[in-house]
């Protein structure tokens, strides 16, 4: 502090405390640091989720609607999953598109660290992919 400078009472000691301002100004700019890590953090995620939103763009609108209330109703299921499988199959149900469906749901439950929704869905996976006698799972690894 300057000995010419006026003390002014509405003002708190620290304002004089040039250790203090110093140790304020290096918080301030951790706290500006770690904000911005988390918007560049949030901004990588909502782009992973549009990234995961396009895979089922190049197919029809209804087949995707089918396919999301198929995939719904088989998690739904649960005991019963095998036999709405199987159901699912005699009726021609389970295709290519089931199977995006349920990848794309694992994919977002990856993401949101859901671990109970990812043991699921990987089996649920695993089970339609067995009795539909798909291999899609190596076609999304390389298209993805």
């Amino acid at each position: 502090m300057n000995k010419d400078e006026p003390l002014i009472d509405e003002l708190p000691k620290e304002y004089y405390d040039y250790e203090w301002q110093a140790r304020q100004r290096e918080k301030t700019k951790e706290l500006h640091r770690r904000r911005q890590q988390e918007e560049e953090e949030e901004e990588r995620k909502i782009e992973e989720y549009r990234e995961i939103g396009t895979r089922l763009k190049g197919y029809p609108e209804e087949d995707v609607r089918k396919a999301q209330r198929l995939v719904s109703s088989l998690i739904r299921a649960a005991e019963e999953v095998e036999e709405e499988i199987e159901k699912a199959a005699e009726k021609g149900e389970l295709n290519e598109l089931v199977l995006m469906v349920i990848w794309n749901r694992l994919d977002l439950a990856r993401r949101d660290e859901e671990k109970d929704a990812i043991r699921s869905l990987d089996l649920l996976y695993r089970r339609v992919e067995h009795q539909g006698h798909f291999d899609l799972h190596l076609k999304l690894m390389i298209h993805f």
